[in-house]
């Protein structure tokens, strides 16, 4: 989990900062399809749209400042 996260973190940021772009990421690391299924709308929300509602109020506040 730790290895994965830290690898996909890196990666994003690089690419935020070479491009002067907003760049997020959702990486689910479950262990069984009850907690992916909680993660996709079930008892913690949906981790998808948090992150794609996340990456618009990033692309928001870039243009409002420029």
């Amino acid at each position: 989990y730790v290895y994965v996260c830290n690898a996909v973190e890196r990666g994003c940021s690089e690419l935020q900062l070479k491009n002067n772009v907003p760049v997020v990421f959702g990486v689910l690391t479950t262990e069984n399809k009850e907690q992916a299924f909680d993660r996709l709308g079930g008892k913690k929300g949906h981790k998808g749209k948090d992150c794609a509602q996340t990456l618009y109020d990033m692309m928001c506040l870039k243009k409002s400042i420029l």
